[in-house]
């Protein structure tokens, strides 16, 4: 699996700067837990019950027009139309500090992810009606037939 922002698409990276920047002045602190993921690795996801498709948007979306020729940090080609942001707990512990991923749902990052994700015209995994995912974010369905950043449509 990729954390690697430029495994995503053109039409997604500008948006997950401007997620993670708005979550950050917001006071929440999260990590970029996933990008690109090959299809192995998704059927380990979907195998262990913690993902419900092959057609996962992680995927190298190779049908899209801004970015499906792209090679991607795997070589292979396409990008990815999804990205998981997992907030940050400080902890202390024997007198040190240290930090760990919160999956938990009470953590307040949760709905800040989604409530931004959905300003920036994004789709948040929190909103599925089954196997909820907080940490989820995705273009929506199409979004490879909208304009560019660029101003060209693909």
């Amino acid at each position: 699996m990729s954390r690697r922002l430029d495994d995503l698409c053109p039409l997604l990276r500008p948006q997950a700067f401007e997620l993670v920047a708005r979550l950050t002045e917001q006071g929440h602190h999260v990590v970029v837990f996933d990008t690109l993921r090959n299809a192995a690795e998704q059927a380990v996801l979907l195998a262990r019950g913690v993902s419900r498709t092959m057609n996962s948007r992680h995927l190298p979306q190779t049908g899209c027009g801004v970015c499906g020729n792209t090679i991607n940090s795997d070589g292979m080609h396409g990008l990815s139309h999804a990205i998981d942001l997992v907030p940050i707990e400080t902890y202390e512990r024997d007198g040190g500090t240290g930090t760990k991923l919160s999956w938990d749902w009470k953590h307040p990052a949760f709905p800040a992810i989604g409530a931004n994700a959905k300003r920036l015209g994004l789709v948040w995994g929190g909103d599925w009606p089954t196997l909820r995912d907080g940490a989820h974010v995705q273009l929506p369905g199409g979004a490879e037939r909208i304009t560019t950043p660029q101003g060209v449509t693909a």
